[in-house]
C-alpha cells in the first residue's frame, strides 16, 4: 500500500498534462473460467476469478440508499463452471457471515411493521444468528426470535430469513439501506475443507449506485482506436486508494459482459506528482467500432459529506467512445478484383496515435490478415494458399497475421516452447510487400483469387498472438519475442477471445472477357480469327490458353492434314490477343473458352461452304432423285421400296448409296457389324444400324455426334430393303454441304 500518499478527491477535470507514466506495465487481461455468459453486472460481479476454488455471489450486487433489499447468496465453483446446490451448500454454511457497517442495514428491530429511527442495524449474520448495533456497541442478537443465515427452499443458495423451525413460516427479512457503508459477504478465514482438502473462496461485496466515472487515454486520443489496446487513466472521485480492497472495471459490449479490467494498488497514478492520486492506470482490452461499450468501475471510497466520513464501495460507469480503424485502397481503382489472376492489391492503414512519442503506452504496431471466401464469409473456406506473394501471404482467419514494417510483411507465429506460455517468433519481411510513400506505409500483395469469390484484409493495432501475455525482451537467438502470462493480470473475463479486427480491405474477384472479330465462319474453308482475352480492368492476359470444344483449329499452316498444324488450344500473346486459323468441313457451332474466368465462352457458328459443286435432291415417297438436275431412279430390291421417308423422330431418311453417289462419295458395307462407311477425301462417316451415333473422322482426328433418327434397313412399310437409310443431315454436314427441306414439295436438296 502507499501510506505515503494522500488519497484525496479525483483531480481529473483539470486540463490534465500526461507526464511519463510507470514505464512496467502488460497486457493485463486473464481469461476466468466458470464465468456464466448470461449473467448481468448485478450477479456476475462477485468475485469471480480464476486464482480462487470458489467464488460468493450476492444478489443484489448493487443497490442505493433507501433501497429494501433482502440479499441472496451462492457459491460458484470456478472449476466446474456450476453453482454449489444442496446437501453441498453445508461446506460453506457454518462458515458464511454478511457483514455491514454499522447504521447501513437496518432491519425493523421494534417489529413495528416499518423502518424508523429507532430500529437497529445488522452488523454480522451467520448461521447461529446476528449482530446487531444499537447505536453504542455491536450487540449478539438472539438466534430463537430473530433471524439466520439459511439454505433457502430449493436449496440452491443461502437467504436470512427469520430463525424459526416452521419452513412455512419462515420468512425472508428485509433491510433498509440507510446510508452508504461497506457491506460484504465472505467466509470466515477465506478457505473452506471439503473432504480433507483446503479450498480458497472469493468474497463478494455490494456496491453503492452514483459514482461519476471519468477515463483519459495516455496515448493523446480523445477516444478509444478500434483494435488497440488503449493505456487509460480511469478517475474514480474519493477512491480510497490505500485500501486492500481491490477495484474492478467492467466492460459491456452491447449490452452483454465483455471483460473486467483489476485497478491495482500498484498501477496508480500521479499526474503532476503533487502526491494526489488521480486514477488507476490500466491497459483496455481492444474495442471495436460498431460496438457500444460501458465501463462500469467498482471500487472502495471514502467520501464527507456535512462533516460525516462515509466508507463504502461504490460502483459507477462511463460509456467508451470508440474510433473506427480506417484504411485506403490505392489498387486497384476499380475496386474489383481479376478472378483466377495474380492481382496487386496496394492499401494503407491510417490511423495514429495522437501524441505517442511522451508516454509510455503499448507500442503501435499494425497487423494484417488475408481471408478468401464466399459471401456469407464461411470459415471452412478459408484453408490454402489462396492468397500468395510468393507463395508466402497465407490465406487464413485464425492463425496468421502480418505485422506490418518498413521492410516487408514478416509473418507471426506461435511457437509452444516456454514451460510457462509460449513464444512468439516472426518470418522475415517479405519483399516487395511494404514501400514507404510520403510517411505512409504502402501494403502490397498479389491476390490470387477465384471467380465470385471475396479477399478480405482485416487490421487490427494489437498482435493477437502474443495478446496473453507480458512482454520480454527481444530473444535474439530464436528471432523472437517471448511472451508468458503474469501470476496475476488484471485483464478477466470469461470470453475465449478477444480479438477485435477492422476491415482495411473488402474486394470481389470478377471474370475477365473473351472476344472474336468474327461470330461465324463458313465450313471447307479457312478463316484467320484474331481473339482478344481480357481481365476485369480490361487489360491484355497474355500467356493463356484458350480451348477449343472440337480439333478444328491449325495454326500457321494451309493444310490441315499435317497432324503438327492440328491442336485444341492456342496461347495469348501481347494485349491477350492472338490469331488462329480455323478450318471445319462441316456446318456447326464452335465453343472457344479460356484457361482464366471469363463471363461466357465465345460461340462460332460454322455456316455451310459458298463454294459451288454438286446439288442433290431426293423427294419423300419417289425412287427418282436429282444430280444437278438430272434425274436417276433408284433400284428396289425383291418388291421393296428405296424411296426416302419420313422416320419416327420427325427425320428424313435415304438410301445412303444414292447419297454416295449424288455427292461423288464412296460406301462400304460391313455385313458383319452392319455399319456404312462413307469416304470423300480425308473423311469419313460411319453409322451403324439400330444407332443413333454418328462417327466422322477428319485429317485423323475422331467425332461423335447423336442423331435423332437411327440408322436403319427397313423401307417406308417396314420391309427389309437389303439396303440401309440413314438421316442425310449428318452425312453431308461432314463433307461441308448442307440439306435443306422443303415441306410444301416434301423435297430434300443437298447442296
Amino acid at each position: 500500500m502507499h501510506k505515503s500518499k494522500k488519497a484525496l478527491s479525483l483531480l481529473l477535470s483539470l486540463a490534465l498534462v500526461f507526464t511519463i507514466v510507470s514505464p512496467a506495465f502488460a497486457f493485463s487481461f486473464q481469461p476466468i473460467p466458470g464465468t456464466p455468459e448470461d449473467t448481468d453486472s448485478g450477479d456476475y460481479f462477485g468475485g469471480f476469478n480464476e486464482w480462487s476454488d470458489y467464488s460468493i455471489v450476492v444478489s443484489p450486487a448493487v443497490t442505493a440508499v433507501n433501497q429494501v433489499i433482502s440479499p441472496v447468496i451462492k457459491i460458484y465453483n470456478n472449476k466446474t463452471q456450476k453453482y454449489v446446490t444442496g446437501n453441498d451448500l453445508e461446506d460453506f454454511w457454518k462458515n458464511l457471515e454478511l457483514l455491514a457497517d454499522p447504521g447501513v442495514l437496518i432491519y425493523d428491530s421494534n417489529d413495528n411493521g416499518r423502518f424508523d429511527e429507532r430500529d437497529y442495524s445488522v452488523t454480522k449474520v451467520t448461521y447461529e444468528g446476528y449482530y446487531y448495533y444499537d447505536g453504542f456497541n455491536p450487540v449478539l442478537g438472539d438466534p430463537s426470535v430473530r433471524f439466520t443465515l439459511s439454505v433457502n427452499d430449493d436449496m440452491s443458495g443461502f437467504v436470512i430469513q427469520s430463525a424459526t423451525t416452521d419452513v412455512f413460516t419462515s420468512k425472508l427479512v428485509r433491510f433498509l439501506v440507510a446510508k452508504p457503508g461497506k457491506i460484504s459477504v465472505k467466509i470466515s478465514g477465506g478457505t473452506v475443507n471439503i473432504d480433507g482438502s483446503t479450498k480458497t473462496v472469493q468474497d463478494a461485496k455490494i456496491y453503492f449506485t452514483g459514482t461519476q466515472v471519468q477515463v483519459f487515454y495516455a496515448s493523446g486520443n480523445k477516444n478509444t482506436l478500434a483494435t488497440y489496446p488503449e493505456t487509460a487513466i480511469i478517475g474514480v472521485p474519493y477512491a480510497n486508494f490505500n485500501t486492500d480492497d481491490t477495484a474492478y472495471a467492467v466492460i459491456e459490449e452491447d449490452g452483454k459482459y465483455y471483460a473486467t479490467v483489476q485497478l491495482e494498488s500498484n498501477e496508480l497514478i500521479d499526474l503532476d506528482r503533487s502526491g494526489v492520486y488521480q486514477g488507476y492506470k490500466v491497459v483496455l482490452p481492444p474495442l471495436a467500432a460498431d460496438k457500444k461499450y460501458t465501463l462500469k468501475v467498482y471500487a472502495r471510497v471514502s467520501s464527507w459529506t456535512s462533516g460525516n466520513n462515509y466508507d463504502y464501495y461504490a460502483v459507477g460507469n462511463v460509456n467508451l467512445t470508440v474510433d473506427e480503424g480506417k484504411s485506403t485502397l490505392i489498387k486497384p481503382e476499380d475496386k474489383v478484383l481479376a478472378a483466377g489472376l495474380y492481382d496487386p492489391v496496394t492499401f494503407t492503414l491510417d490511423n495514429k496515435l495522437a501524441d505517442p512519442s511522451k508516454h509510455n503506452v503499448v507500442d503501435f504496431k499494425k497487423y494484417v490478415r488475408f481471408i478468401v471466401a464466399g459471401k456469407p464469409y464461411n470459415v471452412s473456406e478459408t484453408t490454402g494458399n489462396l492468397v500468395e506473394v510468393d507463395t508466402s501471404i497465407i490465406n487464413n482467419q485464425t492463425w496468421y497475421w502480418y505485422e506490418v514494417t518498413d521492410k516487408g510483411l514478416r509473418k507471426v507465429k506461435e511457437d509452444s516452447r516456454l514451460p510457462n506460455g509460449y513464444k512468439v517468433t516472426f518470418g522475415s519481411p517479405i519483399s516487395d510487400t511494404v514501400k514507404v510513400n510520403e510517411g505512409k506505409e504502402e501494403i502490397t500483395v498479389n491476390a490470387n483469387v477465384p471467380k465470385d469469390k471475396t479477399l478480405l484484409v482485416e487490421a487490427a493495432y494489437t498482435n493477437y498472438t502474443a495478446l496473453f501475455g507480458e512482454n520480454r525482451p527481444y530473444d535474439s537467438v530464436s528471432g523472437g519475442v517471448a511472451v508468458g502470462p503474469r501470476n496475476k493480470g488484471n485483464w478477466i473475463g470469461f470470453q475465449k477471445d478477444y480479438t477485435k479486427v477492422f476491415k482495411a480491405v473488402e474486394l470481389e474477384a470478377k471474370p475477365g472477357t473473351l472476344t472474336a472479330n468474327t461470330d461465324s465462319i463458313y465450313a471447307n474453308q479457312y478463316h484467320n480469327v484474331e481473339f482478344t482475352l481480357k481481365d476485369v480492368h480490361g487489360k491484355g492476359v497474355k500467356g493463356k490458353m484458350l480451348n477449343f470444344s472440337m480439333p478444328v483449329v491449325s495454326v500457321g499452316g494451309s493444310s490441315f492434314g499435317s497432324s503438327g498444324n492440328v491442336t485444341t488450344s492456342v496461347e495469348t500473346q501481347d494485349e491477350g490477343k492472338v490469331t488462329a486459323t480455323l478450318f471445319s468441313q462441316y456446318a456447326n457451332a464452335l465453343q472457344v473458352d479460356a484457361t482464366i474466368p471469363i463471363e461466357q465462352p465465345v460461340t462460332i457458328n460454322v455456316k455451310p461452304s459458298q463454294q459451288t459443286g454438286t446439288k442433290v435432291q431426293f423427294v419423300i415417297g419417289s425412287d427418282k432423285y436429282w444430280v444437278n438436275g438430272k434425274e436417276f431412279t433408284m433400284e428396289g430390291f425383291q418388291g421393296t421400296s428405296p424411296a426416302p421417308y419420313i422416320a419416327p423422330g420427325d427425320r428424313t431418311v435415304v438410301p445412303a448409296s444414292y447419297i454416295a453417289l449424288g455427292l461423288n462419295a464412296q460406301v462400304f458395307w460391313d455385313a458383319n457389324t452392319k455399319t456404312a462407311t462413307f469416304v470423300r477425301g480425308d473423311t469419313t462417316v460411319q453409322m451403324k444400324v439400330g444407332s443413333k451415333i454418328v462417327k466422322i473422322t477428319k485429317g485423323g482426328n475422331t467425332f461423335t455426334q447423336s442423331m435423332e433418327a437411327a440408322a436403319t434397313t427397313m423401307d417406308a412399310n417396314g420391309m427389309d430393303a437389303g439396303r440401309i437409310f440413314v438421316p442425310a443431315k449428318y452425312v453431308v454436314n461432314a463433307f461441308g454441304y448442307e440439306a435443306k427441306w422443303d415441306a410444301e414439295t416434301k423435297t430434300v436438296t443437298i447442296e
